[in-house]
């Protein structure tokens, strides 16, 4: 996978609806600001100009070819046809490229028919004001790089039109440069740019248009000690810049609010109660406790007087709470406790009587016999 695309699982986590850092170029991802656009406008006061060719010089990945695709959209009045160059690229090459972009009126005849520099000098009779952008020109020979150095000085002296020629190249191409300024007079005007890193508040600037431009509606999901970090390590290069926010966006969780305003959705109903819940809950456990037990006598014993002995009696069973912290357990077994003798609700039976194991029974009513009451809830 390319190392600037995210996961995704990072896109979705992000909020993010596209790859915010993919290599190719995309307009709606340019970003400039006030430094940034300095330098564009001086390229553009240049190629507006009669003779000085421009060179965008800088290292690889430092941001050249951006500034050449931004120009078309900050300079209605020129027309541009950029050329990505390479070692194999001839003024063959050159010259297909141009004929593919513009054409001229046909009042000027049959194209094919016209050589490359009076083809060009078609397109500016025609109100054009064509610009040659070459990306990469350092991967140029230079035998075809002294060819379009001569061809804009002839469209200047020969054919009084004006020719737009800016490259953007590695500082491998000064040798060549100097191999043919004692050749070429219009080398020694050549208007030298040099592109410069992002500093560390351009970067972060940098990364928060790419994130929202993407799609990103929440917090910058970067902190300031990952900005610090991306900036530190990448040297303020936009390609290095790509790779390392992308490996932390991998990594990172997501944003603080959704961290703290999502978490509730993300942990289970049931939670252990807190000491402050905790005798509320001790309280409905009893209360649910009652009313099972005095249903369950109720139903045992039937209805009148001794349905209501026997729930006074289950009460007070429940509600007797020992006093001593703990309760030990007993060391013998527990003999079952005689039946109440007529009813009297005075004679409840003690607190063993109440743990008695579930062998023990009560004395049968008499049409039915009744087993134990259950026994007394433990207390809390």
């Amino acid at each position: 996978m390319d190392s600037h695309l995210l996961s995704t699982a990072s896109l979705t986590r992000h909020g993010l609806d596209q790859q915010p850092f993919l290599p190719q170029w995309q307009e709606a991802f340019a970003y400039g600001d006030a430094s940034l656009d300095m330098s564009l406008n001086v390229c553009l006061e240049h190629l507006r100009g009669e003779s000085a060719p421009v060179l965008v010089k800088g290292e690889q990945g430092i941001g050249k070819s951006a500034l050449l695709r931004r120009l078309p959209a900050r300079a209605d009045d020129l027309q541009f046809c950029l050329i990505e160059a390479g070692p194999e690229t001839s003024m063959a090459a050159v010259d297909f490229a141009v004929r593919q972009c513009w054409q001229p009126e046909a009042r000027h005849g049959d194209p094919r028919q016209l050589s490359l520099d009076r083809y060009l000098a078609a397109l500016c009779e025609d109100g054009m004001h064509p610009v040659l952008a070459l990306d990469d020109a350092h991967l140029l020979e230079p035998r075809v790089l002294g060819t379009l150095f001569n061809l804009k000085q002839h469209m200047h002296n020969k054919l009084g039109q004006t020719l737009g020629l800016i490259l953007a190249a590695e500082r491998s191409i000064e040798p060549v440069l100097s191999l043919l300024d004692g050749k070429l007079p219009i080398v020694g005007t050549l208007h030298t740019i040099t592109a410069r890193p992002l500093n560390r508040e351009q970067t972060a600037a940098y990364l928060a248009h790419r994130l929202r431009v993407a799609g990103m509606s929440g917090p910058m999901p970067l902190n300031a000690t990952a900005v610090d970090a991306i900036q530190r390590e990448s040297g303020g290069l936009p390609r290095d810049i790509h790779r390392l926010a992308a490996e932390r966006l991998d990594e990172a969780g997501p944003p603080a609010t959704e961290r703290q305003g999502g978490i509730a959705a993300r942990l289970p109903r049931v939670q252990i109660p807190t000491r402050l819940g905790m005798p509320a809950v001790i309280a409905m456990v009893a209360l649910g406790l009652l009313v099972a037990l005095f249903g369950l006598i109720a139903g045992l014993l039937g209805g009148g007087d001794d349905t209501e002995v026997a729930a006074n009696s289950g009460s007070r069973q429940v509600l007797a709470l020992p006093q001593e912290t703990t309760r030990p357990a007993p060391s013998t077994p527990v003999a079952a406790a005689p039946p109440a003798k007529d009813g009297h609700p005075d004679e409840t039976p003690d607190a063993k009587t109440a743990s008695a194991p579930p062998e023990t029974t009560m004395q049968p009513a008499p049409t039915a016999q009744a087993p134990s009451p259950p026994p007394t809830p433990a207390p809390f």
